[in-house]
């Protein structure tokens, strides 16, 4: 606690300038400690061989489902099999043809014994379930190709992923192998990558940052490797490797630093953001207005507020001030309705005409959310961008759907429903 507080009277201290780098430093890790800047072989990090990374590629992106195996047992001078099973390093020693003929059946080659391939890719499917079940967003990718780089004034070279393929993997049963198949996402480049090199070593790739070069099937991987060689070429301790591993990684704070960075002046034309940006010392003055809870029966009329689910009085005061152009935090304790009240606050701004943004960390409190709006009715209005339905075809299907659905109901049904919830209160009352 002394030192968050240390931090922000810190932060207050600063420039404008000085705190959004601040801000953005804390959200961009361009440490040794980033696996986007230094893979290393672990258990959920499995060092593939793969003789034509092109082609498995090309593979995967036509829809191809692709078994792990390990690679064949290594014989002693007698002829026995090694009981070390002594691992491989990206294909020295392993059998080419071996890896190549693998490849042809639909089977990649992992540098790791029968055992640890099966404990990491159960791993590996366990946690990249496990992240887009909470943060709704895949993190599983084939990193295709990798930079070999030294920093300056150091002799330890580093290993960071160059394409990176996004995949998922399939299990049949509890007891079946996973299998690598195509993600509905776009293949990039290492993002992360890229800064570190234009911040370090000013060295910039505009043609990777826009999109990544495409042949007949997906990415042409070798036209990206050479851009990557030839702008590298004189930079001291600088290789493009062809290797291949299969690991977790998230980009969500890099977009986030990416914001921060290209769109300052377009963040701040939110109040509350220029203020925490340009005058965190002084009061807030585009906090919204609240309504103390005993004058709700006199001042809010129950046409004017559009909540179709349960509420308590300081939730109705709370959905009622989100009506207004101020800002404000609300909070609660779990158990106490605020999955409700976002919910009620959402469908009361589409009733006001507004569009609302609802963002969440947890992929599960837009789901409780979004199944509240849709047992009220309200689903049609909801575009899901959070979920496996976030691809292109499926949001044209749910605004295709939410058109062929649309409501003829009219305004007088929602006046006469008013009225007599109107009623219903004085009476109570």
């Amino acid at each position: 606690p002394f030192e968050a507080e240390t931090d922000a009277r810190d932060t207050l201290e600063m420039t404008p300038a000085e705190r959004l780098d601040r801000w953005k430093r804390s959200l961009l890790d361009l440490s040794k400690r980033n696996r986007l800047l230094n893979l290393r072989p672990s258990a959920t990090a499995l060092p593939v061989f793969c003789p034509d990374i092109a082609a498995l590629e090309d593979m995967i992106a036509g829809g191809a489902r692709i078994a792990m195996i390990s690679p064949p047992p290594q014989r002693t001078a007698e002829g026995a099999i090694d009981p070390t099973l002594r691992l491989l390093r990206q294909g020295e020693d392993l059998d080419r043809t071996f890896a190549e003929e693998a490849l042809a059946r639909g089977e990649l080659v992992v540098n790791a014994d029968a055992r640890t391939l099966e404990k990491g890719a159960i791993e590996l499917y366990r946690k990249a379930k496990a992240d887009f079940e909470e943060g709704g967003s895949n993190t599983l990718y084939l990193a295709l190709g990798m930079l070999r780089w030294t920093p300056a004034g150091s002799k330890t070279a580093y290993r960071a992923p160059m394409v990176m393929l996004p995949v998922r993997l399939e299990r049949r049963s509890a007891a079946s192998r996973p299998k690598i198949a195509r993600h509905e996402d776009d293949p990039v480049f290492n993002l992360t990558l890229l800064e570190m090199l234009r911040q370090d070593f000013h060295l910039t790739f505009p043609e990777l940052e826009k999109g990544l070069p495409r042949d007949g099937q997906g990415v042409d991987i070798r036209r990206v490797w050479s851009l990557v060689r030839a702008r590298v070429r004189d930079v001291p301790g600088f290789e493009v490797v062809e290797e291949v591993a299969l690991s977790t990684f998230s980009f969500a704070k890099y977009l986030m630093w990416k914001d921060l960075a290209d769109r300052t002046e377009t963040l701040k034309t939110a109040p509350f953001v220029r203020h925490v940006i340009d005058t965190p010392r002084d009061v807030y003055a585009g906090g919204a207005a609240f309504l103390e809870p005993n004058r709700i029966d006199r001042e809010i009329d129950p046409a004017a507020l559009m909540a179709p689910l349960n509420a308590d009085s300081s939730q109705i005061v709370a959905i009622h001030a989100s009506g207004g152009r101020g800002d404000f935090v609300l909070e609660g304790p779990p158990g106490t309705g605020k999955s409700e009240t976002i919910g009620n606050i959402i469908a009361h701004n589409l009733g006001l005409g507004r569009r609302v943004l609802f963002v969440s960390e947890k992929m599960a409190a837009l789901d409780v959310v979004h199944d509240r709006l849709k047992k009220a009715g309200l689903g049609d209005f909801c575009l899901e961008l959070h979920s496996a339905r976030a691809n292109k075809r499926a949001v044209l299907a749910q605004l295709d759907e939410a058109w062929s659905n649309r409501s003829e109901r009219s305004a007088e049904e929602w006046e006469r429903r008013a009225r007599r919830l109107g009623g219903m209160r004085e009476a109570l009352n």
